[in-house]
């Protein structure tokens, strides 16, 4: 009897791993940004089975005063942080399928919760601070930014992540929306997110100047990391190679 219920564990932790493996996108914060179809923040005014009507404080990316969201459905190893509750606030990055507005990517990662003057950054979108690494410390190959996560209780529930100054936050995706665009390399859609390979990475601004704003944000000096391992890394000789071996038509990566 023992042994059928150890292998019932098994069973159950097995689906787990494999469903989320299977459906959990790993992505990197500035995805967020980039993918978006609308990046907004507000508060829930209404809402029922399946959606929600966001009333919106700010839109960063169109005039919409409101919108209307589809609720996030549960994975069973990955669920939203919180019940959905009225008068809750989130900041959004949304796509669009269809007339449809879903927040982004499949793990709840483009939903993060709101409360008094500071936004909740997902844990899993951010890299891990287990080194403790000053950015004027860092060696220029290797430009890793690390931030220091922690356990938050938010609307009455544990959250992990990086807790942020809201009109810190707005500022900094809006300066890296309207100075970064770049070329994106997309294989499938599964459970309605974008799987995302590569970026080719174009500034509108100068990088002098982008430098100079990565000094005084943690969350542009992460985006500026990216770009200096990208730009050493994604060159036009790289992505020729992964088309030529159908690596991004395939996924491998």
């Amino acid at each position: 009897m023992r042994k059928i219920k150890n292998l019932n564990i098994l069973f159950f932790i097995f689906f787990c791993f494999n469903t989320a493996s299977a459906e959990v996108l790993d992505i990197d914060f500035y995805q967020l940004i980039f993918a978006a179809d609308e990046i907004v923040y507000g508060e829930i005014i209404e809402m029922n089975e399946t959606t929600y009507l966001l009333k919106i404080e700010e839109n960063l990316t169109s005039d919409k005063e409101f919108i209307i969201v589809r609720k996030y459905e549960d994975f069973p190893c990955r669920g939203r942080w919180s019940e959905y509750e009225l008068n809750q606030k989130l900041f959004l990055f949304l796509e669009c399928i269809e007339d449809e507005y879903f927040d982004l990517f499949d793990a709840n990662q483009g939903e993060l919760p709101i409360v008094g003057e500071s936004v909740y950054l997902d844990g899993f979108i951010l890299p891990a601070d287990h080194s403790k690494l000053k950015y004027q410390d860092i060696k220029e190959e290797e430009h890793e930014i690390f931030f220091d996560k922690k356990h938050y209780e938010v609307y009455g529930r544990e959250y992990w992540g990086l807790k942020h100054n809201l009109k810190s936050f707005v500022q900094e995706v809006k300066f890296i929306k309207n100075n970064i665009t770049y070329e994106k390399y997309i294989f499938g859609r599964k459970y309605r997110c974008r799987r995302f390979v590569s970026y080719k990475w174009t500034l509108k601004c100068s990088e002098k100047e982008f430098e100079k704003r990565a000094e005084n944000s943690k969350i542009i000096r992460l985006i500026y990391a990216n770009y200096c391992n990208g730009k050493k890394k994604y060159t036009e000789t790289y992505f020729k190679f992964l088309i030529q071996n159908n690596f991004l038509k395939l996924g491998y990566f």
